[in-house]
């Protein structure tokens, strides 16, 4: 058995986000409320590691393969965090997390997809990573086409 990440798209509904930061497309989400506004055909489970942001976030020359802001991989960050605990927030009415804008990471697929062929990672690893980036691609693609929110969860 090994890590897992379940992505989720939601549709954007305003009375379920509690916070947004709109610059970097963060929504804070009342969980439970937004579980009823998922959108159909919208999620996967990647199994293991998402090898190339991994590779990107440690390589000394992220430029070299188009990134020169790592800040596009916060939700990354924020999906670790969920491990601990640490990416939610909890009251007496609920229990609220972040949630992506679909758009963004969409964008941040895209250009890990393009870089892929230049990393240094076996061949094999780059052929599963291509088909996980490929189909979680597709995902927020349909997500973003709602207008829509991407929640991950590592399990």
């Amino acid at each position: 058995m090994g890590l897992a990440l379940y992505v989720q798209g939601y549709e954007k509904v305003e009375s379920c986000i509690s916070g947004k930061i709109e610059t970097v497309g963060w929504y804070e989400v009342d969980i439970p409320k937004i579980e009823s506004h998922r959108i159909d055909g919208s999620s996967m489970v990647i199994h293991g590691n998402v090898n190339s942001i991994i590779y990107i976030m440690s390589s000394k020359e992220p430029h070299e393969y188009g990134f020169y802001d790592l800040g596009v991989f916060t939700f990354y960050y924020n999906i670790m965090n969920n491990i601990s605990g640490d990416g939610y927030r909890k009251t007496e009415e609920s229990l609220y997390g972040v949630m992506f804008d679909a758009k963004r990471i969409l964008n941040v697929v895209k250009a890990l997809l393009q870089s892929l062929r230049d990393m240094k990672l076996d061949d094999d690893v780059k052929i599963k990573e291509k088909q996980t980036l490929d189909k979680l691609a597709d995902i927020l693609l349909i997500i973003s086409g709602r207008n829509g929110i991407v929640g991950f969860v590592l399990g």
